[in-house]
């Protein structure tokens, strides 16, 4: 794995309650490998940032991988050339994608009307599909019905600054975004969605990009 890289922290007062990072990895892997190198990334976070050593990963009554730790929750998404992780003190959902060739057949599968007039009308198609995408699995994974939810039911619309989910859970959810460039696997950037359940307080976005938010 390359060097890890620290996307975006969101902090309330001075306690980091989310942080996202990310390691490149060769386009190449296997599905399981990228698996593989994602708990790497994940383990060498909690140790360096955490002082955690040797943590330990169960799967819930859904599947979903949660670490055995009174406080930490984590949650893990790989993609060819790319692993992420985030951790924090509250559940959260990760999801990363460069963009790549879409079939019209799955947009009107998987996404909302609203979604599908904004890649129609996006200069970038294949990258607005990968933005929308992934907000869905950030929110499946934090929910935990993953891709098993009906994802056409789970509606996006983004501006330059905002993310707005049309949807009855709207009121109990936070998502971030950013584009994630300068990869050495890619010319194009990727897609990292972050979701947590809502954060009702104050808060802030550390990160060296250009991080884009649900309104509070």
């Amino acid at each position: 794995m390359k060097r890890i890289r620290r996307l975006c922290a969101i902090k309330i007062g001075a306690r980091e309650e989310i942080r996202v990072y990310c390691g490149e990895i060769p386009p190449d892997e296997s599905h399981r490998r990228q698996h593989f190198e994602a708990l790497e990334l994940l383990s060498a976070v909690c140790e360096k940032y955490d002082g955690e050593k040797n943590l330990r990963i169960r799967r819930d009554e859904n599947g979903k991988p949660q670490l055995i730790h009174p406080t930490l929750h984590m949650n893990l998404a790989h993609c060819k050339g790319l692993v992420v992780c985030a951790v924090g003190y509250r559940a959260v959902g990760v999801d990363a994608e460069f963009p790549r060739p879409i079939r019209d057949s799955l947009i009107s599968r998987i996404c909302s009307p609203t979604e599908a007039s904004a890649i129609s009308a996006a200069k970038q198609k294949d990258l607005m599909f990968s933005r929308l995408w992934t907000l869905k699995e950030a929110y499946g994974k934090w929910e935990g019905g993953g891709i098993r939810l009906p994802l056409s039911e789970l509606s996006f619309s983004l501006s330059e600054d905002s993310i707005v989910f049309d949807h009855p859970d709207q009121d109990n959810v936070s998502f971030f975004q950013l584009m994630l460039t300068e990869t050495e696997n890619s010319n194009l950037p990727a897609a990292v969605s972050v979701c947590c359940g809502k954060i009702g307080q104050p808060f802030r976005i550390e990160s060296p990009y250009d991080v884009i938010a649900s309104r509070p």
